[in-house]
């Protein structure tokens, strides 16, 4: 009788994948005929599931014993499932069998990757922005809307999610990233664009350099007293408070020194020509120190003297690092009156640690 047909020898571990690139011509090996059978055959094709991924109809062919597969793709991804069957000539006579099983070959076409322009490492300062970068992006075989564009970031405590944008449409986009405030480090940013089945990356390397901030504190403001008062040195306890250096990543910076300048032309001038001081000193830090000048008879002179109060850390000052606070305007008067302080500065200072 007819030998039977039932499978194509190595072929047992079908359906069988192939991924291929977008070539004009390829051929697969699709199977043996079993041993012993002498009866001429002739393999066809059953079916074809997505046979659009393919320029023209498959075609096969016997050589060899062996069952070639040929295909063409047309230009676009996709995967195709082809379906074959080998029939003899030897008839089924005698409970023979004359049709293989049918065998299932998977094709998968992948087009062209997208394109993505590169993006330069980038460099910039804390609480600042790369700006818009931009870059544009393209897919031969898949429209520019239809891709996908993701981010990521080694760093995401320096860039969490949130902080890279991207913006445009089209083929022209671009990407801004905006780390953290007062952060600064390194991270290095994948930009990806996708078409459904292929990825393409863009790599670039962010530095944000640190920038030393402000320190602040805060005061007891003004100090006033009735005229009459004794002259002489007045201090106040805790009158500068709250010394932050700036913000957390700062906390290895310590208090430098309060200057305290004189900003008024006011005559007479009460203090006797010696300006206040704040301390730094341990215990107390913060405290106010200021004579009171006599009239001669051991009581203070009446009026009022302006300072302008800053505060300085032990961090750079050069640009654009700052390590000098808002200034506190300070009035002390004697006496009473309305009197406005003017924001300027005079050559009078007292710098104390």
């Amino acid at each position: 009788s007819n030998l039977p047909l039932s499978a194509f020898r190595n072929a047992e571990a079908l359906p069988w994948s192939l991924i291929i690139r977008l070539i004009a011509a390829y051929s697969v090996f699709a199977g043996v005929l079993p041993p012993g059978d002498t009866h001429k055959s002739s393999v066809a094709i059953t079916s074809i599931v997505n046979q659009g991924v393919f320029a023209e109809l498959p075609t096969l062919t016997l050589k060899n014993n062996s069952v070639l597969l040929f295909f063409r793709p047309n230009g676009t991804s996709g995967t195709a499932t082809v379906n074959v069957q080998i029939t003899d000539s030897g008839g089924t006579a005698n409970g023979g069998q004359n049709t293989s099983a049918i065998k299932s070959f998977r094709v998968r076409v992948e087009g062209a990757a997208p394109s993505v322009s590169p993006i330069s490492n980038q460099i910039i300062l804390e609480d600042g922005s790369t700006g818009a970068l931009p870059f544009t992006i393209g897919d031969t075989d898949t429209p520019v809307g239809n891709l996908q564009i993701t981010t990521s970031s080694t760093n995401t405590t320096l860039t969490p999610p949130g902080s890279i944008v991207i913006g445009g449409s089209g083929a022209n986009r671009s990407i801004q990233i905006t780390p953290v405030a007062n952060g600064f480090g390194n991270a290095t940013i994948t930009l990806s664009v996708s078409d459904g089945d292929q990825v393409t990356n863009r790599v670039f390397d962010l530095t944000v350099n640190p920038v030393n901030d402000a320190p602040s504190f805060t005061s007891l403001g003004n100090q006033s007293f009735a005229s009459g008062v004794a002259s002489g040195t007045k201090q106040v306890a805790g009158w500068a408070s709250n010394l932050v250096m700036g913000p957390a990543n700062e906390s290895d910076q310590v208090p430098d020194l309060f200057v305290v300048e004189r900003i008024d032309t006011n005559v007479p001038n009460i203090m006797g020509g010696t300006p206040p001081s704040v301390s730094l000193v341990s215990t107390p830090i913060g405290r106010l120190t200021f004579p009171l000048a006599s009239n001669g008879s051991g009581v203070a002179i009446d009026g009022y003297a302006c300072y302008r109060v800053s505060l300085f850390d032990s961090g750079a000052s050069d640009a654009p690092n700052v390590n000098e606070s808002a200034p506190v305007i300070l009035k002390i008067q004697v006496g009473p009156g309305t009197f406005t302080c003017p924001l300027g500065r005079s050559s009078e200072k007292n710098r104390a640690k």
